[in-house]
Formats: C-alpha cells, structure tokens, sequence
C-alpha cells in the first residue's frame, strides 16, 4: 500500500467517525442533527446555523422587508419593516393608492390620478383641494339685481335690495319683500298685497331710520307720488295705512272711500286685519308739512314730527276707520289695540309709493 492509499483510508475514517463521535459527545446544538456523509457536523433546526448550530440566524438576515422597507429585530425573536411612504403591509408588500388614505373631507368623494396624486370632488356647499373648507353663501352670489350678499354669523345670508326690488334674494320687484318692518314675514307681505287695489310694484319713498324722523323729509320725499302705502313698526307692534290718495299741499283732509288702516301684531293677538273707512269718509287723510302720515279725523292714525323723541303720536281708531268686532270708538282698548297704548313712539316708519 502506498503513501496515497494510505491517505485516502486516514480521509474516509475521519468523514465516517466525525458525525459518530458528534453525536456521542453533544457536539449538535439546539436540536441539531448529525449527518453522515457530509463535511458538516450537523444539519441545523430551523432558526440556527453554524457549524453545530450554537448560531441563531435573525429574521432580518434574509431581508423580508419589500419596496425598501427597514427591517428590525425584535425581543421575542420575530421582525418588524418600517415601511417607506405610500408602502403599507407586514412586509411592505403593498403599495399605498393616495385615496386609500381618505384626504377628502365632508364626503367629498377621492379619484386617484396617478403616482402620489388624487383629486377630491367636493359636496356642495364645501371646497379646497381636499374638501376641508366650507363655501360661504355669498361666494355664489345668490343676491339678483344687484343686491348686496352679507354672510351671517348661523352660516345664512342676507341681501339688501336696491330700492323697487325684495323678497329673499332681491328677485321681487315689488319692494316691500325689501321692508325692514315685515322682513321676516313673508306672509304679512302676501295679506298686504292681497288688500291693495293695484297690480303695479311698490318702491320705496321714505324710511325714517335711514331719512330721519323729521315730518318735513317725509312730505319732500314721497308727496305728489300718488297712492302710497305707510308701515308703522312700535316697538312689537306692527301697523299702518293704505290711501289712493297723494300727499301734498297745503294743510287739509282729503276725502276717500277706498283708504283703510291695517293691523298685523297688536295688543290684544288680534289677527291680522283691515280696517276700511266706514263713516266721516271727507276726513280720511290729513296732509300737512308739519305732520308725519295722518289718517282719520280723529285722528285714527297720527305721526308727530321727530315721533321717535316726542311723545306726541297717538291712535284715536275708530273715527274714520271701522275697527274689528268688540271694539268701539273712543274705548280705551280701541285706543291702545294698534301700538299697546293710545300714545307711543314709532321705532320705524316705512312708505312706499306705486311706480309704473
């Protein structure tokens, strides 16, 4: 036998013997087994390595993490990914579409528009790139015929009409939907329009918080304009007169048949009501410069100049004017039924004349 023979015999015992003795002497760590036949001591339980598995392999080694993510080891032996943006999953296996992350609000509905953009299509009533911003009234300027929008404070509007235009958004051309004194009550608006006698639009001629409450101003502003309709607000109160009859010239009553006096909040929770001329019809409106609107020979109805200082306006109802059922001329509940007592002072005086 030759020297390469006898090497080969020395090679083969140690590959053969090798495992044995691993497995006599607990070489094999961690539930490793012996192998035979192979240049390895042991074959390694899942979780180790090395030559007899004493080396326990981190989960990190093999790179779990997808797309970029950073994989740490944790305490108990197992991994997390901290993922990139717009990666999600354990593993950062699946890629984050922007609407997937919900950015439009108050139900505006998400389109994703490729890579990291998205589009959101708001509600109405809200705007911005994501919804967040809510549209305020007048941005959609709901005023017409070039009333003015002013936001409110309870997410409402309100439009101030130009004069011979009302109601809501300024759409009426009857202006008395623009009154201050029956603003809020659009059905004291329909009751008034129904008991006059013209199809034409009202436009207003004088009001005393914005002209002043000088008789004078109202007799340069609306005498000579023909019919007219005068809105008296006191306090809660709310009442007035209709007269075919003009304004104007020198101090005198002036007769009429078709004037009448109307109530719609009063003392006493009467509905609202019209009160024709009944009697003394010579006498159913007074014109002087010197007088706010007069109506009746009692007067029914009588505005003192500067009214809103002096109390010198009163109501003598039932004159001229024929006043509801249960109420007689010269009764103190007659007296005080249009303005709570017989003397008051208007807070508004509002009177509007027809135009064509």
């Amino acid at each position: 036998m030759n020297v390469f023979e006898v090497t080969v015999l020395v090679v083969v015992f140690i590959l053969t013997a090798v495992p044995i003795l691993a497995a006599q002497n607990g070489v094999c760590k961690n539930n490793g087994k012996p192998l035979v036949g192979n240049y390895r001591k042991c074959k390694c339980a899942r979780g180790y390595e090395g030559y007899n598995c004493a080396q326990k392999v981190s989960p990190c080694e093999v790179r779990p993490c997808r797309n970029g993510g950073k994989c740490s080891e944790t305490f108990g032996g197992t991994f997390i990914c901290k993922c990139l943006k717009n990666f999600e999953g354990i593993l950062c296996e699946r890629k984050v579409l922007p609407c997937d992350r919900k950015p439009c609000k108050n139900g505006g509905r998400c389109t994703n528009t490729g890579g990291t953009c998205f589009k959101c299509t708001c509600r109405a009533g809200f705007k911005g790139t994501d919804c967040s911003k809510k549209v305020l009234p007048c941005e959609v300027s709901p005023c017409q015929n070039n009333g003015v929008c002013t936001n409110l404070s309870n997410g409402g509007f309100k439009c101030t009409c130009r004069d011979g235009f009302g109601g809501l958004v300024c759409d009426k051309k009857d202006a008395l939907h623009a009154s201050l004194i029956l603003d809020g009550h659009p059905d004291w608006v329909a009751k008034l329009q129904s008991w006059l006698p013209a199809k034409r639009g009202l436009q207003l001629c004088y009001r005393a918080s914005r002209h002043g409450f000088a008789s004078s101003t109202f007799h340069s502003l609306c005498d000579h304009r023909g019919p007219t309709v005068t809105l008296v607000r006191s306090g809660f109160y709310v009442f007035g007169g209709f007269t075919d009859q003009q304004w104007g010239g020198s101090p005198r009553y002036i007769r009429s048949t078709n004037s009448f006096l109307f109530s719609f909040r009063n003392k006493y929770n009467v509905k609202p009501f019209k009160a024709p001329v009944y009697r003394n019809h010579n006498n159913a409106i007074y014109t002087n410069n010197g007088y706010g609107p007069t109506f009746g020979g009692g007067h029914d109805l009588y505005i003192v100049n500067n009214g809103n200082v002096k109390t010198g306006s009163y109501t003598n109802f039932g004159h001229t004017y024929k006043p509801p059922s249960g109420y007689g001329y010269g009764g103190s509940n007659t007296k005080a039924l249009f303005a709570g007592n017989y003397r008051f002072h208007p807070s508004e005086i509002e009177v509007f004349y027809y135009h064509q």
